[in-house]
């Protein structure tokens, strides 16, 4: 929408606010409203919210193998009540389980071919995603190292299941913080884009080390500390992770080439393994360079999010 600048006086210039908005949130002569300045937007915001209920209606059945991530893609679109219709009595059981990958939200109402989803707690600040990034990259940090240690143990199945389990706790930060950037928007209007990336990119990083040591269950294997194949690479990727964490909260463009150099140098070595006549090798070390790829991928956002401030030039 437009809006004309009007002159007040001899040096002030006004706008009026589009009485949709103001009608829905009430706004009166005397509100304060907050107005912020970015990168040559003005952003006007209200403390004051609206309890408007977005309901939907999700036949699981008809999606197949798809439903689960169904449910949590309408999660994440901000919606407040989904009933879930369905015909197999299973299916209940399973969204029970997935169900603490949902923050905010419980089984309300439950019958036999359908089941209510609501939300039941208010959302976080949009001020917070920052934070709950940098605990989704530190729980994935976390699990990188106690993959590292655990890997070369023998008798380590029961280990490797618990790292399985983490990923639940990766999942459920980062469908919130998608949810709260549909739901309620964020300040850095620009930067949305690049944070869903990067949380769609913190799951798929936490669902490789998660197939990783599901491989290693079925194989019922363990990998030998001695094995200078695989474990000096494993050791390097979970370094990238912890170098892109720093990356991404301190950022300079130093940092930023750096890690982009030794990615790619990771990426080199591992692929150069693919010529190791052990299958199961082979199998193991692509899992890291599928992490190292995501990375790499990574940095092309985040350049996005925090190269232009630190170009921009003051003319």
């Amino acid at each position: 929408m437009k809006r004309r600048v009007v002159k007040h006086g001899s040096a002030t210039l006004t706008i009026s606010l589009p009485i949709k908005w103001v009608k829905k949130y009430g706004i009166k002569p005397g509100d304060e409203l907050e107005i912020d300045e970015e990168k040559g937007n003005l952003i006007i915001t209200t403390s004051r919210d609206v309890s408007q209920v977005r309901s939907s209606v999700l036949d699981i059945d008809k999606l197949g193998i798809i439903g689960i991530r169904a449910l949590c893609a309408i999660y994440r679109s901000g919606c407040d009540v989904i009933r879930v219709n369905f015909t197999d009595p299973h299916i209940i059981s399973r969204i029970e389980e997935f169900i603490p990958q949902l923050p905010g939200f419980e089984i309300m109402h439950q019958d036999e071919s359908s089941c209510t989803l609501k939300e039941v707690s208010i959302p976080t600040r949009t001020d917070d995603i920052d934070d709950i990034i940098k605990r989704t990259f530190l729980v994935l940090i976390s699990v990188a190292k106690d993959v590292e240690e655990n890997v070369p143990k023998p008798n380590n199945t029961e280990a490797l299941r618990t790292l399985c389990k983490r990923d639940a706790t990766i999942n459920k930060f980062c469908n919130f913080c998608r949810r709260i950037l549909n739901k309620k928007g964020i300040s850095r209007i620009k930067d949305a884009p690049m944070i869903y990336y990067m949380l769609e990119s913190l799951e798929n990083l936490g669902d490789e080390y998660k197939y990783f040591c599901k491989q290693l269950i079925e194989d019922k294997a363990n990998i030998d500390c001695s094995n200078t194949k695989i474990m000096p690479l494993i050791k390097d990727t979970n370094k990238l992770l912890e170098n892109f964490f720093y990356v991404y909260f301190k950022f300079n463009k130093d940092n930023a080439r750096k890690f982009e150099e030794n990615a790619r140098e990771n990426l080199v070595k591992i692929t150069a393994f693919h010529r190791s006549k052990n299958p199961q090798e082979i199998i193991y070390l692509d899992y890291f360079a599928r992490i190292t790829g995501q990375l790499i991928q990574m940095m092309g956002p985040l350049l996005a999010m925090r190269l232009p401030e630190e170009c921009m030039a003051n003319e």
